[in-house]
């Protein structure tokens, strides 16, 4: 009996050296993450109100000084106190200006991003809360896994935004003459 015993606390044992290594790596390295609703459309969950299926993607780890424009990112909600993670794109960095699509010229402050879902009919983003801290991002979405039709690497450069409401702070074209009505 006393055999059994120990297998069954070595099974355990390794049972709980397993998890915490799947644990560790979800936090620090990499996870997969369902995305919900169309806020990224048609990027992610093209079809989400037709068919209600999910994009699964796969997201990096990574730390704030390596964040760049046009990435899909994931990041703690900051109107959310529970821990929920959203996804929508990095459009500016800290120093750079953007025009909200209100109108109003926002100056991004330092350790801060401007993010936006690419349906912006269907957003709730920086337009609605203003930019965020680099703190709350958790990773990029580097891939996507489900469904298998969809599945492909997620490429910054094949996203073209609105870059005409973003002055980035290393660029030399002026701004143009209405926005500084």
């Amino acid at each position: 009996m006393s055999s059994s015993l120990s297998n069954v606390g070595r099974e355990v044992f390794k049972l709980t050296i397993f998890a915490g290594a799947i644990h560790l790596c979800s936090e620090n390295v990499a996870q997969v993450l369902p995305v919900s609703g169309r806020s990224m459309s048609p990027t992610l969950n093209p079809d989400f109100y037709e068919t209600g299926k999910q994009d699964l993607v796969f997201v990096t780890k990574y730390n704030a000084s390596q964040l760049r424009r046009n990435a899909i990112i994931t990041f703690l909600q900051p109107t959310k106190t529970d821990g929920s993670i959203s996804v929508k794109r990095v459009i500016g960095l800290h120093g750079d200006t953007v025009i909200s699509r209100r109108g109003d010229k926002v100056m991004i402050p330092k350790g801060h991003i401007w993010v936006e879902g690419d349906n912006a009919e269907d957003s709730r983003d920086s337009n609605d809360y203003g930019p965020i801290s680099a703190r709350l991002v958790q990773g990029q979405a580097t891939n996507i896994l489900l469904p298998f039709v969809r599945a492909r690497r997620l490429r910054d450069k094949e996203w073209v935004a609105s870059d005409t409401r973003v002055q980035h702070r290393l660029q030399i074209h002026k701004w143009p003459e209405e926005w500084d009505s």
